[in-house]
């Protein structure tokens, strides 16, 4: 298959950005960067090579996302590992590292953060990375996606400052918190069948599914948050468009003080930040 075959199928299967993903699967293959791609000067492709080519097209085609066939994604200025097992890392995630960094990084005692539904790890990781003294504890309901989260954390150096714990949000743990971190389920599950079939189709529906109203985990998660801070720490939740009122009432039922929203760059309030008093 060639390069022009490559985005006529995915042209022809509705992709956005066909030429682009066409272009980046081809440097898959051969290891070859975009510049090279673009000026054609990548080495030929030999058998074995045109076949991956085709398979990883035509995987494409069929919608599964481009982050899983190159098998990583880019977060916060890091690399992370990435796969079935675990939701590909968001730009408005970062939100929630912009956060920690913000409100910890001139403590003068070395932060202790959670990090409840680690998945890949892209949120607790990219925070240690630019909070060199602080530590955490980062958890999941999925045994396969902390081992993707701890493979990342061993490839971006910060491994020996993460417990990973294989629970529910943060059952069992009786560590105090300066800081707690979510990334949940926030999706109503009636709305599942409407995303985009990349999401739908491939993406872990446990990391996705946020029961009937989108906040099955939301509410346990801000209602018993408050009892695994130290006074004065913060809960950072992210969530979906128009869940806004509904958590911020959540938190404030919990006790939370300082009770705000942040919103991402498409002026969509993307998290939600409160205080324990």
């Amino acid at each position: 298959m060639t390069l022009q075959q490559a985005i006529s199928v995915l042209e022809t299967a509705g992709i956005e950005n066909a030429r682009l993903e066409a272009q980046l699967l081809l440097g898959i293959v051969t290891g070859s960067n975009r510049a090279q791609i673009l000026a054609g000067t990548y080495p030929p492709l030999s058998p074995e090579q045109a076949q991956r080519y085709l398979q990883l097209v035509l995987e494409r085609r069929n919608r599964v996302p481009l982050a899983y066939l190159r098998g990583t994604q880019e977060f916060y200025g890091l690399t992370f590992r990435v796969g079935e097992e675990v939701l590909i890392p968001r730009p408005e995630t970062e939100l929630l590292v912009d956060f920690a960094r913000e409100k910890l990084s001139h403590r003068e005692t070395p932060p202790l953060l959670a990090d409840v539904g680690t998945g890949s790890g892209c949120i607790i990781i990219a925070t240690l990375t630019h909070l060199p003294d602080a530590t955490a504890v980062a958890t999941d309901v999925s045994a396969p996606a902390l081992k993707v989260a701890h493979r990342n954390a061993q490839e971006n150096e910060v491994a020996h400052r993460v417990e990973w714990v294989h629970t529910r949000l943060l059952d069992g743990i009786t560590s105090k918190f300066d800081m707690i971190l979510s990334n949940p389920p926030y999706i109503p599950s009636q709305e599942l069948e409407t995303l985009q079939p990349e999401v739908r189709d491939n993406e872990p529906p446990l990391a996705l599914d946020g029961g009937e109203d989108g906040l099955s985990v939301i509410r346990p998660l801000s209602a018993n948050a408050v009892r695994s801070l130290k006074v004065g720490g913060y809960l950072a939740i992210e969530i979906a468009r128009g869940q806004a009122s509904a958590v911020v009432a959540l938190f404030h039922e919990a006790g939370f003080h300082e009770v705000g929203t942040r919103p991402d760059m498409a002026g969509i309030e993307r998290i939600v930040v409160g205080r324990k008093p």
